[in-house]
């Protein structure tokens, strides 16, 4: 795993998926999906749905496997702090993840 925390918020590439949607091939629950999910439940971290994409990771390769691998996750008193908080993702560039965005603010630009 690869992530940063600051403050009541983890951020990075966890190398898992939560559930077997979160990759484009589906598959069945693993053992690292069920002791990703229990962390997440026995520190009641939140981890919001990524509103503009399914998928933060692919293999780039003709037949690609995509996976949800980079997020935010943080405590409820973080986001009792920062209620309108969202996840995007951003355009990737160079690398084979997309960048996640957290927006914390109140307006909605654009549609």
């Amino acid at each position: 795993m690869d992530f940063v925390s600051q403050d009541g918020v983890l951020e990075g590439d966890f190398n898992v998926v939560r559930f077997p949607s979160e990759k484009s091939n589906g598959g069945r629950m693993t053992r690292s999906m069920r002791s990703f999910n229990s962390f997440l439940q026995d520190t009641l971290m939140r981890d919001p749905n990524l509103l503009n994409a399914e998928f933060t990771w692919s293999n780039l390769r003709e037949e690609a496997v995509c996976c949800r691998l980079d997020r935010f996750i943080f405590t409820p008193e973080w986001e009792e702090l920062f209620p309108n908080v969202r996840q995007i993702t951003l355009a990737r560039v160079t690398s084979d993840h997309c960048p996640v965005q957290l927006d914390t603010s109140k307006l909605k630009w654009g549609a």
